[in-house]
């Protein structure tokens, strides 16, 4: 019997469920990608610090500080352990293919400050992951971080024309590997050892004809703290420390980081959830004043189905089920769009992230969803029909007193020219002022929304 009234409100209102909708899709799809997008990379990071065995802190010192580093790294008890990478820091200008010397036409060449390691001489701790690798062994290949690729746009296989200390080197790019810290912020890059022997000795060298090895080759530590030590509080001390003893270096964090890495994809879900509750928002105001309308215009229908033994909790309870039904198939399809959008926008987010997201269900993101959205629309079509129960059979039938509410006839038909059929649309126009402000404004929400969103998506993501 409910059922039956359920079909049947929805046959009657079929358009404007069809509105209401297509519009709790949008909202839907923007909830769902922002809260996943939020949940998603909140979890990223913490889950590659333990894959990868990343560092808590990396400390960036000079080799002449070597021993005192040992001593002070051995003595700080929040250190679990630590590992030593010698680098090679190189001052690189990058050409991209198409680059012309003195062109205007779009190519530019890039300066980088890159840390090189040799190849396959990496520990445990702060070891890459590589999520691309060649199978192909190159003469003088080179490794970038993901961090590269997203800003550089080069691919594997790519030829990565360069210029260092004065020569020009050109590498064949042989993978791109992911680290939390080193793999980011220190721009670190893996060559073949036989190259970096090169610029290894030849650094030494220039030092020793200098003679002055004050300032020696640079070394990072990789630092693992104990269970239960905060990574910035430890950062700190150990700047302090380094300060007190004259060391020259500094400290990255982890937390830092991140803090970093993740600040777009924070903004970028804080926007599209907010658009979403605004357009939620706006459609539910839409049920009520729907329900009021519904209830004002088939008053007498409600009063025959009372006079026939419907219940005042059936009809109220055909109503709701028929707007939560409509949310939670919205739901249902936004859900699905969310996650068919998302393998189009991870890529276009590793610009922030500079991390491959292995995105997957998210039990969480969902039941928000389905909480806030077929939650709200319960709950606004529940009082939307609290009128009902004080509806007398009687007067719903007589059709109450707004019977002989003697409201001005606005666009008399008997006395106004005009086509019949615009003369109608005036009058259904006037004597529904309410719903069609409402529509009026939940089109220019509606508008906005989609509009900036667009606006935003295009400038943050896909031509950033």
């Amino acid at each position: 019997m409910i059922i039956r009234l359920v079909k049947s409100n929805i046959r009657n209102d079929f358009g404007q469920i069809i509105s209401y909708f297509l519009i709790l899709i949008l909202s839907v799809w923007m909830l769902h990608t922002g809260l996943m997008i939020l949940f998603g990379y909140g979890r990223l990071y913490a889950e590659k610090q333990v894959e990868l065995n990343g560092s808590d802190l990396v400390i960036r010192t000079l080799s002449d500080s070597a021993q005192e580093m040992a001593q002070l790294l051995r003595a700080d008890t929040s250190i679990r352990d630590y590992e030593r990478y010698e680098i090679v820091n190189k001052e690189v200008t990058y050409r991209p293919d198409g680059y012309e010397e003195g062109s205007k036409n779009g190519y530019a060449e890039r300066e980088l400050n890159v840390l090189f390691e040799p190849y396959g001489e990496w520990g445990e701790i702060e070891a890459p992951g590589f999520v691309e690798q060649s199978a192909e062994e190159y003469d003088n290949p080179i490794y970038l971080s993901l961090y590269e690729k997203t800003n550089l746009g080069v691919e594997l296989g790519d030829t990565f024309h360069c210029q260092i200390s004065g020569k020009e080197y050109s590498f064949t790019i042989a993978g791109f590997f992911e680290q939390i810290i080193t793999g980011g912020m220190m721009e670190v890059a893996f060559v073949s050892p036989e190259q970096y022997n090169e610029w290894r000795e030849k650094l030494i060298k220039d030092m020793g004809n200098m003679g002055d090895m004050e300032y020696g080759i640079p070394y990072l530590y990789c630092v693992r703290l104990a269970g239960g030590e905060n990574d910035a509080a430890a950062g700190g001390e150990l700047m302090t420390e380094l300060g007190n003893r004259g060391i020259m270096g500094y400290v990255v964090t982890h937390s830092m980081t991140v803090s970093q890495y993740s600040y777009m994809q924070n903004i970028i879900a804080a926007i599209l959830s907010a658009f979403a509750l605004v357009i939620t928002g706006v459609s539910l105001i839409i049920i009520y004043f729907k329900i009021s309308n519904s209830i004002e215009q088939n008053i007498t229908n409600i009063g025959a189905l009372k006079a026939l033994g419907y219940t005042s909790a059936q009809i109220r309870l055909s109503m709701v089920l028929e707007f939560t039904l409509t949310a939670a198939v919205a739901c249902a399809a936004g859900v699905g769009i969310s996650y068919g959008t998302l393998p189009f926008l991870e890529p276009r987010l590793r610009h922030f992230a500079y991390m491959v997201w292995d995105y997957r269900f998210d039990p969480t993101a969902l039941f928000l969803t389905v909480v806030l959205i077929v939650g709200a629309a319960m709950l606004v079509s529940f009082f939307g029909t609290k009128s009902i129960v004080a509806l007398d059979p009687v007067q719903a039938l007589r059709f109450g007193l707004r019977a002989h509410s003697f409201r001005k006839n606005h666009f008399p038909i008997e006395a106004t020219g005009g086509s019949l059929t615009w003369l109608l649309a005036l009058k259904a126009s006037v004597q529904n002022r309410k719903q069609n402000i409402m529509l009026v404004g939940l089109m220019l929400v509606v508008g906005f929304v989609s509009t900036f969103s667009v606006f935003l998506g295009y400038n943050t993501i896909y031509k950033k």
